[in-house]
């Protein structure tokens, strides 16, 4: 039998796959896997040696001509930077590489507000909205 506490692990996340399943299930991997400043300890007997993530944590795949972007922490003050959209993006992208057309939150379907620059896509989550699990967003681009 399954343990409760580890039953509840397992409906919370087929909660979050039911909301943000799209940014999982038939993707592909980005030219990039991810960004953000928490470095992942590998290696035997080691998963109880993690920091917790950030806001700048972030993983990224694809389907088709759109990008998922996932926060693994929802930031505090509703804003997040996604440097690797900056002006450097990466040079091998099939993906992303014209300027941003829209940003959805999977939790929702909001468009939310968005601001391109050289550091970054500036994006900023409904006044309000907080959220204890990874944050999903999909990033649509114009044609170049």
């Amino acid at each position: 039998t399954i343990p409760e506490p580890e039953k509840a692990i397992l409906r919370d996340i087929g909660k979050w796959l039911d909301v943000n399943g799209e940014s999982i299930y038939g993707t592909r991997a980005w030219s990039m896997f991810g960004e953000g400043p928490t470095k992942i300890v590998e290696g035997a007997f080691t998963d109880t040696n993690r920091a917790a993530f950030t806001s700048r944590d972030i993983r990224f795949t694809t389907k088709g001509d759109r990008l998922f972007a996932t926060l693994l922490k929802c930031p505090d003050d509703g804003k997040a930077v996604i440097t690797s959209l900056g002006s450097k993006r990466p040079a091998n992208a099939t993906v992303g590489t014209g300027s941003v057309k829209s940003v959805i939150l999977l939790d929702g379907g909001a468009d939310l507000p968005f601001s391109e620059s050289d550091d970054g896509l500036h994006v900023v989550l409904p006044e309000g909205y907080r959220s204890d699990y990874a944050v999903a967003l999909k990033i649509a681009f114009h044609a170049e």
